[in-house]
């Protein structure tokens, strides 16, 4: 069967805001065209936003505001090597400026570089020191939790992130997120805690109780993380937010062999679901859950027109294939039993 995967919009790791553009340079050479970049680069139009950071650093080539501004845009745009050259120059420039260690930090995370991430962050924290910047060090941690987390390095994570809720004002995010790592370190009793606090700071955010159960699922613990999903529920926002929800309710099920329930829990999502990618991860599911129902002509049905509307792969024709013989020898047995 095909590995569920998460299709609630939002989700998945919470992190800092990725922009570090700088609008320093006033009165400078190029910061005109520096301005322009940064208005660029909030429209989202990132390969012109690069064009006016490029003409500003040819202005003031000693700049380290403007190249790194140049670099946040490169990466924006999935230049990754020309990102770093202009991160590299901004750091020949200014040695020990931590916003140069952060920039060259998430050049590396979104590279999926995690060792090289942690280390630019912890440069930056170490340039930053005790008395820097108190907005830019929670920044760096936060994103140093990130790669952390996601390197698998959870003991590191969640330190960090308890660092964050000591240092900073606590939020729900970054209990969340000291949660997930503690849950994957096994810590369930610690992570139980902090899915508390979470949902005390925000009770009625229908995105945090399914973050919650997705940790529980991850660690293979999908029944102790249900009770969050009806929550998440009677909270959730519009069709689509529902119909994902009912989708996870559906997967807790299959997972516990509640195959009948799961079916009918991904009939309410298909009901009330518009979002394509949400219809197509419960149309795939309530295939599943015919075969696992052994209504072998009803799953053979529903995954040809998976297959007919979404396109195949080798894990799908292989799905086909079984329920096609499955469905064939049935037949061939009701005819030897006539006669």
């Amino acid at each position: 069967m095909k590995k569920k995967r998460s299709i609630w919009a939002g989700l998945g790791i919470l992190t800092a805001s990725l922009c570090i553009l700088s609008p320093l340079g006033c009165g400078k050479e190029g910061a005109a065209e520096n301005a322009r970049g940064l208005s660029l680069y909030e429209e989202g139009n990132y390969e012109e936003a690069a064009a006016a950071f490029g003409s500003a650093v040819g202005k003031d080539a000693s700049s380290v505001e403007y190249r790194l501004n140049l670099a946040m845009a490169e990466l924006s745009r999935g230049a990754y090597e020309e990102a770093m050259a202009e991160a590299a120059q901004a750091g020949e420039l200014e040695p020990e400026n931590p916003s140069v260690f952060r920039v060259m930090g998430l050049i590396c995370l979104e590279q999926e570089d995690y060792s090289g991430a942690i280390s630019h962050f912890e440069s930056a924290l170490e340039a930053l020191g005790s008395g820097g910047d108190r907005e830019l060090s929670r920044d760096v941690r936060l994103y140093k939790a990130e790669a952390e987390l996601k390197s698998g390095d959870y003991e590191s994570a969640a330190a960090d992130y308890g660092e964050l809720i000591s240092r900073y004002d606590s939020t729900p995010e970054y209990y969340l997120l000291r949660g997930k790592a503690r849950m994957a370190m096994g810590d369930t009793a610690g992570a139980g805690e902090d899915f508390a606090k979470t949902v005390e700071l925000k009770p009625r955010e229908a995105s945090y109780y399914v973050d919650i159960y997705l940790a529980y699922a991850e660690n293979g613990s999908s029944a102790e993380g249900a009770s969050y999903l009806e929550t998440a529920l009677s909270l959730a926002d519009g069709g689509d937010e529902r119909a994902a929800v009912y989708y996870y309710m559906a997967s807790a099920q299959m997972d516990a062999g509640g195959y009948s329930d799961a079916l009918a829990n991904i009939q309410s999502g298909l009901s009330e679901a518009e979002d394509a990618a949400v219809i197509q991860e419960l149309a795939y599911s309530e295939a599943a859950c015919y075969e696992y129902l052994g209504e072998y002509g009803t799953a053979l049905e529903k995954f040809q027109a998976y297959r007919d509307t979404y396109g195949s792969d080798e894990a799908l024709e292989h799905e086909i294939a079984f329920l096609t013989s499955r469905v064939q020898g049935e037949e061939s047995g009701s005819v030897t039993a006539e006669q």
